[in-house]
């Protein structure tokens, strides 16, 4: 699975430097080191989405996938424009997802980024860069997120952080940038413009796959081919 994940977040690198992004995101902390090595585009395929998954209805191409994602152990895909300001529409949905980010209108440092694996919160970051333990830092278990919350306690923790007034502005943009492919079906996605994922095709070699959606139906996908320099 650590692999898995490693790939997911160079894939993610990948299409943030394209330009097609959440907003001005920092998952986790910025690290010193060695510059990583850079990724070629190789190829790209653009098809239709029948072509690719046999459908163009949103539930049956998420379930398409899902059989995808098991056969190349991927676990998440990422959403595009995925975003609300109001969280009480999100009650039923937030449980769906494994990346949610809490931000005000216009991106701040103090942004949070809740990263949930395995049905539990397994890390909180600012956009900052700077790891927490909970957010906010300060008050009770019922008014804070922490590390090792269910994701199913995380709209109720949220709704009581919104009711403090300091903290009423990170619910201005609240996106649901990674969805969980264990988990059923969002209705929401068949109206978002976009969702991607990316895997290992070999020895530094990877694809990022693009899935279009036009007026809630599957429009066409893309295959980025890339290679490592």
């Amino acid at each position: 699975m650590k692999q898995a994940h490693s790939t997911f977040s160079a894939i993610l690198s990948i299409f943030l430097l394209a330009g097609c992004h959440f907003g001005e995101v920092n998952k986790g902390p910025e690290t010193t080191g060695p510059e990583p090595t850079p990724w070629m585009e190789v190829g790209k395929d653009s098809l239709s989405v029948e072509a690719y998954l046999a459908t163009s209805e949103p539930i049956a191409m998420y379930a398409a996938l899902q059989e995808i994602f098991k056969d190349r152990n991927i676990a998440q895909m990422n959403m595009v424009s995925n975003s609300s300001s109001d969280l009480t529409a999100l009650a039923e949905r937030i449980p769906l997802y494994s990346y949610i980010l809490l931000d005000e209108r216009k991106g701040t440092d103090s942004g949070v980024q809740v990263t949930v694996e395995n049905g539990r919160v397994k890390s909180i970051y600012l956009n900052s860069g700077k790891k927490l333990s909970r957010w906010p830092e300060s008050g009770s278990a019922k008014e804070t997120i922490r590390e090792g919350d269910a994701a199913e306690q995380l709209y109720g923790k949220f709704s009581e952080i919104k009711g403090r007034k300091s903290y009423a502005k990170k619910f201005e943009r609240i996106s649901l940038a990674t969805k969980d492919m264990t988990k059923p079906f969002d209705p929401e996605m068949g109206r978002l413009p976009q969702w991607y994922f990316g895997y290992s095709t070999g020895d530094r070699t990877m694809e990022q796959v693009g899935v279009y959606l036009v007026n809630g139906k599957g429009s066409h996908v893309v295959v980025t081919k890339y290679k490592q320099w």
